[in-house]
């Protein structure tokens, strides 16, 4: 960078080789309020506090961990001005959550927003204004930092940080530690404009689920190969009951399909990323309508449940009291009589039957999202059900992005 501007004011460019320069430019007193630095400018600070008088300098850092992982600074730089601080018997100063830079060199002042490292190292464009840069030190601003003729006590940066602090925030740059970015190094990413979706209403068909009655309460079979494969069912309730059936929740599943999202046959069901949102908005009031559906029918359902159960223990009843099942006897006086053997089989089918709560909570939404693959995006036959489903979609884009290197920051 040239030599340090002259106008009253100005726009400008910061980075660390400037920082440097107007740093090393310092012959009275150095302010710098910024949340972390790098190596190179606390190497410059350093130099300068062995030239000035220690309370000629004042430097104010955020000490949070974070600050190193988002790129504003190495805990290296901070180890480096804490150690030079003890050197000049002074300290360096914290100013929790501080994002702006402020640098006072002798009568220059300089406003500026920190480059975060991780970002922006190894970027192509050369003039990026990020600061302003003033050839006086504005009143106000004195007298937050403390540089009134008078005295005063300084509104940041007033407490000093503790060789605790340092150790707490090293250990935990340890445990989770930042990664540089080499800008340098890139790598084709992409950014596609659809996804899968897997999206099912299950246990909602009421209507048509079926109870199995064991072989042996037909009093069909005789012997135990025949029991063996002799199956029946009964179900559960009339599904010409719309309402206690569920057709209205899977009537609304399937528009909620219908408006979002797009079959491509062989492949899924897929959705434009853009209606994503709407969506799930979409899916979380069918949730509702379902929870509403469970609480309000519990007792009609169950009635539905009583009555068909009992129409199945009248039909039965006849050829169980004929032919009672031997693994019942265990239930039976010796010598039972009809209600006895009625009851038993209304307690078995009442099992077999289950509750109204029992079947409601089985009614449930999977709602899955899988990403689209690159090498699908790129299937020919994959693009070709697209276009002609979705003529008008570009399926995505390619930029180029950032890729992690193995340096650490400290």
């Amino acid at each position: 960078m040239g030599a340090l501007m002259s106008a009253p004011t100005a726009i400008t460019t910061v980075d660390d080789a400037y920082l440097c320069q107007i740093i090393g430019s310092v012959e009275r007193r150095l302010v710098f309020m910024t949340p972390g630095m790098s190596d190179q400018v606390a190497e410059a600070v350093c130099n300068k506090w062995l030239e000035l008088p220690s309370e000629a300098v004042n430097i104010i850092v955020d000490v949070d961990p974070e600050v190193c992982r988002m790129g504003f600074g190495t805990i290296g730089a901070l180890k480096k001005l804490n150690d030079q601080a003890k050197k000049v018997d002074s300290a360096i100063h914290e100013q929790a959550g501080v994002r702006i830079a402020l640098l006072i060199a002798d009568d220059v002042t300089l406003f500026y927003a920190p480059t975060p490292l991780l970002i922006e190292t190894g970027s192509d464009t050369q003039v990026r204004p990020n600061a302003v840069k003033l050839n006086l030190v504005p009143t106000d601003i004195a007298k937050d930092m403390g540089l009134t003729e008078t005295g005063g006590v300084a509104a940041v940066g007033t407490n000093s940080i503790s060789p605790q602090k340092i150790l707490e925030t090293t250990n935990d740059l340890v445990r989770n530690p930042p990664m540089k970015f080499d800008i340098a190094r890139k790598v084709r990413v992409f950014n596609s404009q659809i996804e899968f979706v897997e999206f099912e209403l299950r246990g909602h068909q009421i209507g048509k689920r079926k109870v199995n009655i064991p072989s042996d309460l037909l009093g069909l079979a005789k012997d135990d190969k025949t029991k063996k494969l002799l199956h029946s069912s009964f179900q559960l309730i009339d599904d010409e009951d719309a309402k206690i059936s569920g057709k209205e929740i899977t009537d609304e599943k399937e528009k909620i399909a219908r408006d979002f999202l797009i079959n491509l046959p062989n492949f899924g069901n897929v959705i434009l990323r853009s209606k994503k949102e709407e969506f799930e908005t979409a899916v979380e009031t069918l949730r509702k309508q379902i929870e509403a559906f469970q609480k309000e029918l519990e007792a009609k359902l169950q009635q539905a449940i009583d009555k068909n159960r009992a129409s199945l223990v009248n039909a039965l009843a006849p050829a169980v009291i004929a032919q009672t099942p031997d693994r019942w006897q265990k239930f039976l006086p010796t010598n039972p009589s009809e209600d006895d053997i009625r009851q038993v089989l209304d307690c078995e089918l009442a099992e077999q039957f289950g509750s109204a709560e029992a079947n409601l909570k089985k009614i449930d939404i999977s709602l899955i999202f899988k990403g689209v693959t690159y090498e699908t995006l790129n299937d020919p036959e994959f693009v070709k059900i697209v276009k002609k489903k979705m003529p008008i979609l570009r399926l995505y884009e390619e930029y180029d992005a950032a890729k992690e290197a193995q340096q650490r920051l400290f």
